[in-house]
């Protein structure tokens, strides 16, 4: 019964699903006062379907469990253990990197008619490394400008011809030590 059902916002598998009482885990889990990460990890529900608006192309596979289902106390606890520990993980003091240099890759706008990459390097006065994986560097220009990186592709930040961090690159094409070892000279 593949399909979407714009004027729900849901796939017709997601509308098949509620009808046999099946809810999405976010709405599940706010019964329980847990985060819905932590009910997808400790519930591990084994069925996911579309939800969102799906004619602006944003919708989104979402976990659905049984409404009836009631965690044990043991799952609970895991589930409130598991709501604990990323708080702290949030929470915790970035790493820091002084003096870095930084390679990515920038494409194009769509207007553009042909999409070749190019390669950016720029020196960076320091570098924090969050636990939540969120990356943000200030350039070493005048101006002090704060740039975040997470949705740079190709990343790769080195210090003294070392890698530091390497995000989203191509393992066929993108060799990280090369590249660290290139752009520090």
């Amino acid at each position: 019964m593949a399909g979407f059902n714009y004027s729900l916002g849901r796939s017709n598998n997601m509308v098949s699903a509620e009808s046999r009482g099946m809810i999405t885990i976010g709405r599940w889990s706010k019964k329980f006062k847990v985060s819905a990460a932590a009910a997808s990890y400790v519930m591990q529900p084994r069925e996911a379907h579309h939800t969102g608006t799906g004619h602006t192309g944003k919708s989104q596979l979402t976990s659905v469990i049984d409404e009836a289902t009631n965690p044990t106390d043991e799952q609970l606890l895991e589930m409130r253990a598991f709501d604990a520990s990323s708080s702290v993980e949030k929470s915790a003091a970035p790493l820091r990197l002084e003096s870095c240099v930084a390679r990515y890759v920038e494409w194009p706008g769509r207007a553009a008619k042909r999409r070749f990459p190019t390669e950016c390097i720029a020196r960076l006065d320091s570098v924090l490394i969050y636990a939540d994986g969120k990356i943000m560097a200030k350039r070493s220009d005048s101006d002090g400008i704060t740039t975040s990186w997470e949705k740079k592709s190709g990343l790769v930040i080195a210090q003294n011809g070392r890698v530091c961090i390497t995000k989203n690159l191509n393992d066929r094409f993108d060799d990280a030590i090369a590249i660290a070892q290139r752009i520090c000279k």
